[in-house]
C-alpha cells in the first residue's frame, strides 16, 4: 500500500487504475493535436472545459502544450461507448 501512496507520474496513474479494476486508457499525441482536439476526438460529448481540466488533472499537466509521441492518460469518460 505505501508504494502505491509514493507513486508518482505514469506509475500513479497505474496504481489508481489498478484500484479502481481497470487500467487506463492511453493516447499518443500526434504532430498538430492539441488538448481540445483529443478531448473532441477520443471523449465525445464530454464538455470541452471538463474533458480538458480532465485530461490535464490525470496527466498531472500544468500547461496546454503537447508534444508530438507524449503518451496521455485519459480519464474513465473516454470509455464510454460511442454513438
Amino acid at each position: 500500500m505505501l508504494a502505491v501512496l509514493v507513486g508518482c507520474g505514469a506509475w500513479g496513474l497505474h496504481a489508481r487504475a489498478a484500484q479502481a479494476g481497470a487500467e487506463p486508457m492511453w493516447y499518443t499525441v500526434r504532430p498538430g493535436d492539441t488538448l481540445w482536439t483529443v478531448v473532441a476526438r477520443e471523449m465525445p460529448g464530454t464538455p470541452m472545459d471538463q474533458g480538458v481540466w480532465a485530461v490535464m488533472q490525470e496527466n498531472h499537466l500544468t500547461s496546454a502544450r503537447l508534444v508530438p509521441g507524449q503518451r496521455l492518460a485519459l480519464p474513465q469518460a473516454a470509455r464510454l461507448p460511442r454513438e
